[in-house]
């Protein structure tokens, strides 16, 4: 599935008839219409991700920019391969790299976790 995500990423990126229909204010009829279900899910889900967490901020901490996107992605799949955290949505896991990163300790760490933990179960 990364596999089919990258390439399809890498397709958006590069191909000029899918550039033509995004612009500032984001993606027209004509590129929608291109795109698979997989394609315009993944589009609104990060409009709406965008839209929530637009001041990179997550329950009072900034995310940190220290580290690139790439080594945020190690970080998550570390956390997720945690079964107990699978279902935090990854904006809150990055709250917690962010911690981690600013020095806090492992049992800050982890009662944040848990706590993370108990608010997504229901």
């Amino acid at each position: 599935m990364m596999k089919r995500f990258s390439f399809i990423l890498l397709m958006l990126i590069f191909s000029q008839s899918a550039l033509s229909g995004v612009t500032y204010w984001g993606m027209k009829a004509d590129l929608w219409q291109k795109n698979g279900d997989f394609e315009n899910f993944v589009y609104v889900q990060g409009v709406f991700d965008g839209l929530i967490f637009a001041d990179t901020t997550v329950h009072g901490t900034k995310l940190t920019t220290d580290i690139n996107v790439d080594q945020y992605r190690k970080a998550i799949d570390a956390l997720y391969s945690d079964y107990r955290n699978a279902l935090i949505p990854v904006p809150f896991l990055m709250r917690v790299i962010t911690l981690e990163l600013q020095g806090s300790n492992k049992e800050t760490i982890e009662k944040e976790l848990e706590k993370y933990r108990k608010q997504f179960s229901k």
